[in-house]
């Protein structure tokens, strides 16, 4: 079974009903569980209700979807390392012998679902994501960004050796550091794999510096201030 974790922080609600419309078709007539957990961010939302956000989405995602995961866990600095292991100990405790951790802006293929349903005990599923403006266009007009790794598939057993680290605050960095640890685990990533990466904004590009951070990443200068220089001293520890 393919436990999928959907980690949504600081993002408009309609973005997770878009990850249903867009996946929900795919993961129909499989043997997969998938998951939205939704991290507040009580920094800077502190009247954040995650019982009633999650009723609400629930309300307008198809019954394909399974319930979404309100992080109810003290957060007083906002962590999406520990909302991404939070939503993977909920796939463990399920009994998921594979877990994948994405994006709640990714449209997945076919094809990068089936190799995360049969991902071996020594490799890793890395997709590439495809930038793309919008999600109907997104086959005729994307650009290519290996820099980004938001989306990971292992087997349970490796995801109880590797984990998101949790040293890490805000977001930004986290999934490099993840990489290194996979690689350090003598854990073969594959990246032969696409997902689609819709933005936010139709208005703005997406660009990725890798090892550098997104300037243009969604609301940095408000969920992350002062947090990304921090997480890139980590990656090199």
């Amino acid at each position: 079974m393919l436990g999928i974790i959907t980690v949504a922080y600081k993002i408009p609600m309609r973005r997770l009903v878009d990850h249903a419309n867009w996946n929900s078709s795919m993961f129909c007539g499989k043997r997969i569980i998938a998951w939205s957990v939704v991290s507040p961010d009580v920094t800077n939302n502190p009247n954040y209700d995650p019982p009633q956000m999650a009723l609400a989405i629930a309300k307008n995602m198809f019954p394909i979807i399974p319930p979404v995961i309100p992080y109810m866990i003290p957060m007083p600095i906002f962590s999406l390392s520990a909302t991404k292991n939070f939503g993977i100990q909920a796939a463990l405790d399920a009994g998921c012998d594979r877990i994948a951790v994405t994006d709640v802006d990714v449209a997945w293929t076919e094809d990068t679902l089936n190799k995360c349903l049969s991902v071996g005990d020594k490799e890793a599923i890395v997709p590439i994501y495809q930038m793309a403006l919008d999600y109907e266009t997104r086959e005729e007009y994307s650009t290519t960004d290996k820099g980004c790794a938001g989306t990971v598939c292992m087997t349970a057993d490796n995801w109880r050796r590797v984990k998101y680290d949790e040293r890490y605050v805000g977001y930004g960095g986290e999934d490099g550091r993840l990489r290194k640890d996979i690689a350090a685990a003598a854990i073969r990533e594959r990246r032969d794999c696409i997902v689609y990466h819709i933005a936010h904004d139709l208005t703005k590009p997406q660009v990725n510096v890798p090892g550098a951070g997104r300037g243009d990443c969604w609301d940095r200068d408000t969920i992350n201030p002062d947090n990304w220089q921090r997480n890139k001293h980590l990656i090199h520890d």
